[in-house]
Protein backbone atom coordinates (compact mmCIF):
# COMPACT_ATOMS: atom_id res chain seq x y z
CA UNK A 1 0.00 0.00 0.00
CA UNK A 2 1.05 3.88 -1.20
CA UNK A 3 -0.83 6.32 0.44
CA UNK A 4 -0.36 10.30 0.01
CA UNK A 5 -2.71 11.81 2.48
CA UNK A 6 -2.47 15.04 1.45
CA UNK A 7 -3.88 14.06 -2.14
CA UNK A 8 -6.37 11.66 -0.75
CA UNK A 9 -5.26 8.97 -2.83
CA UNK A 10 -3.79 5.54 -1.71
CA UNK A 11 -2.68 2.33 -4.07
CA UNK A 12 -3.17 -0.90 -2.99
CA UNK A 13 -1.90 -3.98 -4.51
CA UNK A 14 -0.99 -7.73 -3.41
CA UNK A 15 0.60 -10.53 -5.60
CA UNK A 16 -1.56 -12.17 -7.76
CA UNK A 17 -4.81 -10.15 -6.87
CA UNK A 18 -3.67 -6.49 -8.95
CA UNK A 19 -3.87 -3.15 -8.19
CA UNK A 20 -6.20 -0.57 -6.84
CA UNK A 21 -6.36 3.43 -6.74
CA UNK A 22 -8.41 4.44 -4.17
CA UNK A 23 -9.61 7.80 -4.25
CA UNK A 24 -13.07 9.60 -2.27
CA UNK A 25 -14.02 6.15 -1.88
CA UNK A 26 -13.61 4.93 -5.21
CA UNK A 27 -11.64 2.41 -6.38
CA UNK A 28 -10.47 1.76 -9.79
CA UNK A 29 -8.17 -1.02 -10.97
CA UNK A 30 -4.94 -0.04 -12.59
CA UNK A 31 -2.69 -1.29 -15.09
CA UNK A 32 0.62 0.29 -16.79
CA UNK A 33 0.46 1.13 -20.53
CA UNK A 34 2.57 0.03 -23.02
CA UNK A 35 4.85 2.58 -24.68
CA UNK A 36 3.34 5.59 -26.20
CA UNK A 37 5.14 7.62 -28.74
CA UNK A 38 6.37 10.03 -27.18
CA UNK A 39 7.08 8.29 -23.34
CA UNK A 40 6.51 10.19 -20.21
CA UNK A 41 9.93 9.81 -17.79
CA UNK A 42 9.28 9.91 -14.07
CA UNK A 43 12.11 11.22 -12.39
CA UNK A 44 13.15 13.02 -8.94
CA UNK A 45 13.58 16.72 -8.62
CA UNK A 46 15.22 16.24 -5.39
CA UNK A 47 17.55 13.25 -5.79
CA UNK A 48 19.05 14.88 -9.63
CA UNK A 49 22.51 13.56 -10.46
CA UNK A 50 24.83 13.96 -12.86
CA UNK A 51 23.93 10.51 -14.53
CA UNK A 52 20.41 11.33 -14.10
CA UNK A 53 21.06 14.32 -16.42
CA UNK A 54 23.14 12.61 -18.77
CA UNK A 55 20.92 9.89 -19.50
CA UNK A 56 17.64 12.37 -20.18
CA UNK A 57 19.70 14.12 -22.22
CA UNK A 58 20.61 11.29 -24.39
CA UNK A 59 17.63 9.96 -24.22
CA UNK A 60 14.72 9.38 -26.69
CA UNK A 61 12.49 12.86 -26.70
CA UNK A 62 10.03 12.15 -24.26
CA UNK A 63 7.82 14.29 -21.50
CA UNK A 64 9.89 14.23 -18.22
CA UNK A 65 7.35 14.78 -14.64
CA UNK A 66 9.10 14.80 -11.16
CA UNK A 67 7.02 13.06 -8.27
CA UNK A 68 8.19 12.62 -5.30
CA UNK A 69 8.65 9.35 -3.14
CA UNK A 70 6.66 6.17 -4.37
CA UNK A 71 4.54 8.02 -6.20
CA UNK A 72 6.77 7.85 -9.28
CA UNK A 73 5.91 4.07 -8.90
CA UNK A 74 2.32 4.73 -9.00
CA UNK A 75 2.37 7.14 -11.99
CA UNK A 76 3.93 3.70 -13.89
CA UNK A 77 1.24 1.77 -12.20
CA UNK A 78 -1.61 3.82 -13.50
CA UNK A 79 -0.51 4.60 -16.74
CA UNK A 80 0.57 7.65 -16.86
CA UNK A 81 4.10 7.16 -17.10
CA UNK A 82 6.67 4.73 -18.80
CA UNK A 83 9.50 4.79 -17.06
CA UNK A 84 11.47 5.91 -13.80
CA UNK A 85 15.49 5.53 -14.11
CA UNK A 86 16.50 5.32 -10.30
CA UNK A 87 20.19 6.67 -10.12
CA UNK A 88 20.28 7.16 -6.85
CA UNK A 89 20.23 5.99 -3.64
CA UNK A 90 17.44 4.61 -2.11
CA UNK A 91 16.64 1.82 0.89
CA UNK A 92 14.04 -1.06 0.36
CA UNK A 93 11.96 0.36 2.62
CA UNK A 94 11.04 3.07 0.11
CA UNK A 95 10.62 0.46 -2.68
CA UNK A 96 9.40 -2.34 -1.83
CA UNK A 97 5.47 -0.79 -1.83
CA UNK A 98 6.05 0.96 -4.96
CA UNK A 99 7.64 -2.12 -6.81
CA UNK A 100 4.31 -4.30 -5.37
CA UNK A 101 1.75 -1.60 -6.93
CA UNK A 102 3.91 -1.71 -10.27
CA UNK A 103 4.27 -4.78 -10.61
CA UNK A 104 0.64 -5.87 -10.29
CA UNK A 105 0.06 -3.20 -12.81
CA UNK A 106 2.05 -5.05 -15.20
CA UNK A 107 5.30 -2.91 -14.82
CA UNK A 108 8.70 -4.81 -14.35
CA UNK A 109 11.14 -3.44 -11.58
CA UNK A 110 14.78 -4.17 -13.16
CA UNK A 111 18.22 -3.91 -11.13
CA UNK A 112 20.88 -2.11 -13.48
CA UNK A 113 22.89 -2.99 -15.33
CA UNK A 114 21.90 -6.80 -14.63
CA UNK A 115 18.40 -6.43 -16.13
CA UNK A 116 16.44 -8.71 -13.33
CA UNK A 117 14.21 -8.29 -11.59
CA UNK A 118 14.75 -6.27 -8.22
CA UNK A 119 15.16 -8.38 -4.82
CA UNK A 120 15.53 -7.72 -1.04
CA UNK A 121 17.17 -8.59 1.46
CA UNK A 122 20.16 -9.82 -0.59
CA UNK A 123 22.57 -8.27 0.29
CA UNK A 124 24.51 -6.77 3.76
CA UNK A 125 23.51 -2.90 3.23
CA UNK A 126 19.68 -1.76 2.60
CA UNK A 127 20.61 0.51 -0.21
CA UNK A 128 19.18 -0.47 -3.22
CA UNK A 129 21.01 -0.67 -6.34
CA UNK A 130 20.59 1.22 -9.69
CA UNK A 131 17.14 0.22 -11.07
CA UNK A 132 14.50 0.98 -13.66
CA UNK A 133 10.50 1.16 -13.38
CA UNK A 134 9.25 0.24 -17.11
CA UNK A 135 5.47 -0.16 -17.84
CA UNK A 136 3.90 -2.94 -19.77
CA UNK A 137 5.43 -4.28 -22.61
CA UNK A 138 5.56 -7.56 -24.38
CA UNK A 139 7.91 -9.04 -21.99
CA UNK A 140 6.58 -7.84 -19.03
CA UNK A 141 3.19 -9.61 -20.05
CA UNK A 142 5.37 -12.64 -19.84
CA UNK A 143 7.21 -11.82 -17.11
CA UNK A 144 10.31 -12.29 -18.83
CA UNK A 145 12.52 -10.07 -16.34
CA UNK A 146 15.76 -10.71 -18.10
CA UNK A 147 14.44 -8.94 -21.55
CA UNK A 148 13.51 -5.25 -21.61
CA UNK A 149 12.40 -2.75 -24.42
CA UNK A 150 16.08 -1.30 -25.70
CA UNK A 151 14.69 1.60 -26.65
CA UNK A 152 13.55 2.60 -23.36
CA UNK A 153 16.80 1.55 -21.53
CA UNK A 154 19.18 1.42 -23.92
CA UNK A 155 20.93 4.95 -23.80
CA UNK A 156 21.44 4.03 -20.03
CA UNK A 157 24.70 1.95 -20.64
CA UNK A 158 25.28 3.48 -23.75
CA UNK A 159 25.93 7.18 -23.33
CA UNK A 160 27.52 7.24 -19.81
CA UNK A 161 25.53 5.80 -16.54
CA UNK A 162 27.99 4.48 -14.94
CA UNK A 163 26.34 2.12 -12.15
CA UNK A 164 29.21 2.79 -10.06
CA UNK A 165 28.55 6.50 -9.67
CA UNK A 166 26.03 6.32 -7.35
CA UNK A 167 25.69 10.32 -5.16
CA UNK A 168 27.27 8.75 -2.52
CA UNK A 169 26.93 12.25 -0.12
CA UNK A 170 23.07 11.66 -1.19
CA UNK A 171 23.87 8.27 -0.13
CA UNK A 172 24.83 9.04 3.98
CA UNK A 173 22.19 11.86 4.28
CA UNK A 174 19.28 9.64 2.60
CA UNK A 175 17.47 9.47 6.49
CA UNK A 176 17.75 13.26 6.48
CA UNK A 177 16.19 13.73 3.20
CA UNK A 178 13.30 12.00 3.85
CA UNK A 179 10.39 14.29 2.37
CA UNK A 180 7.74 13.73 0.26
CA UNK A 181 7.03 16.37 -2.92
CA UNK A 182 4.11 17.39 -5.12
CA UNK A 183 4.86 17.98 -8.66
CA UNK A 184 6.98 20.16 -9.16
CA UNK A 185 8.70 20.22 -12.44
CA UNK A 186 7.02 19.30 -15.89
CA UNK A 187 8.59 19.67 -19.11
CA UNK A 188 9.00 17.87 -22.46
CA UNK A 189 12.36 17.40 -23.56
Amino acid sequence: MVVAPALGISWIAAEGAGCWRIENGERRRLSSRRKPELPVFVVSQSHRNPALARFLASAPKHEAVSRGSSLKFCLIAEGLADLYPRTGPISEWDSGAGQCVAEQAGAQVLRLPERTRLGYNEKASLINPLFAVIGKTREAARRDWSQIDPSILGTLFERGLDPDEVDVEAARDLRAARHHEDVVVREVV
